[in-house]
């Protein structure tokens, strides 16, 4: 298992500035966590709003650079559910089959 992965990040510009592919360091896993290896990712139709400026005043600056999306399906591939399918994460809660 790599012990890096990646994301793209938003610094709060407008489309099609302001999105970034970085590298971060996997993280250490909580008991009961498990780690998810992402197969698709999407994201939701207010990320679009931020991305577009429409609402990036809602967005503080604290919080930002940001990962944006919650949409994901992939497997447990560290953890206690090796191998279970993973396919919504929301706020660290996701559905498995």
């Amino acid at each position: 298992m790599r012990n890096e992965m990646k994301a793209i990040v938003w610094d709060g510009g407008t489309w099609p500035k302001g999105l970034e592919l970085r590298t971060f360091p996997t993280p250490k896993l909580r008991p009961g966590w498990v780690l998810v290896r992402n197969q698709a990712a999407g994201i939701c139709g207010s990320d679009l709003h931020y991305l577009s400026g429409e609402t990036r005043h809602l967005i503080p600056d604290r919080n930002l650079p940001a990962v944006l999306g919650h949409e994901n399906a992939g497997a447990c591939c560290r953890g206690t559910r090796l191998g279970y399918a993973v396919f919504y994460v929301l706020g660290g809660f996701g559905a498995t089959s």
